[in-house]
Formats: C-alpha cells, structure tokens, sequence
C-alpha cells in the first residue's frame, strides 16, 4: 500500500501490524519506483526509476531521453498497475540536474515531505 501526506508520496508499507505498520520511505536505499521528471512550465519530460541515496534525497536513474533535466523540473509518478502505482503522484524536486544521455548524469530529487515532520498520513487501499 501508498503512503500519502497530502498529494505527496512518503512511501510503501512493508509490514503491518494491529495498530502500526513499517514503511519504507522514497529515501531508502532500497526504494525503487517509476518516475516521470516534468517540466512545469514547458511540457517536456523524461522516464526512469527513483532510487532512494539514505541521504534524505533521491536519484533518478536509468534516464534513457537525452532531454537534460534541470533544477526545479517536478518528479511524479508512472502508471505501474503491477505494483499498484497510479500515475501523477507527487514525489519531488530536481535539486541537480543532468542529461540522460551517456552515462545517465546525476539527478538528485529532493522529496517533498520530510518524514520526521510528519504527524499524519494516509494509506492509499487499491481496489
């Protein structure tokens, strides 16, 4: 399941107990997900998959479009029905750009919500 503050995304649930449940945040290393970085003004985007760095940020990785992706470009979700992602979810910022030509670049995202400033959030139940 999706955890959601508000329209942006904090994470997936890993566990679940009786009255808790473990999450893993975009943050996590281990995290991976579809992501789609947008343009908000121009309409130009570029496909790949988030990655957690443990460091309070993300990357973009696997950018195979050569459109160079710059600061402020907003990074939101791909329609993954397998693993039950609906697309346009908020995920982030560009804080560095890159290209996605060559070896990719580096493309750092900075998540919308800091988890430790959280006091509520929401569980997103597919149908």
């Amino acid at each position: 399941m999706i955890v959601v503050e508000g329209p942006n995304v904090v994470g997936r649930i890993l566990e679940a107990g009786e009255s808790s449940a473990r999450v893993r945040l975009v943050t996590d290393p281990a995290f991976r997900m579809k992501c789609s970085a947008e343009k908000k003004a121009g309409g130009a985007s570029v496909t790949g998959i988030l990655a957690g760095s443990g460091d309070g940020t993300c990357r973009l990785e696997y950018v195979l479009d050569r459109e160079p992706v710059g600061e402020g470009w907003v990074i939101v979700s791909v329609a993954d029905p397998e693993r039950g992602w609906p697309a346009g979810m908020l995920i982030g910022d560009v804080a560095k750009g890159g290209s996605g030509s060559g070896v990719y670049g580096e493309i750092v995202v900075r998540p919308r919500v800091e988890p430790g400033s959280l006091r509520h959030v929401l569980v997103l139940i597919g149908k």
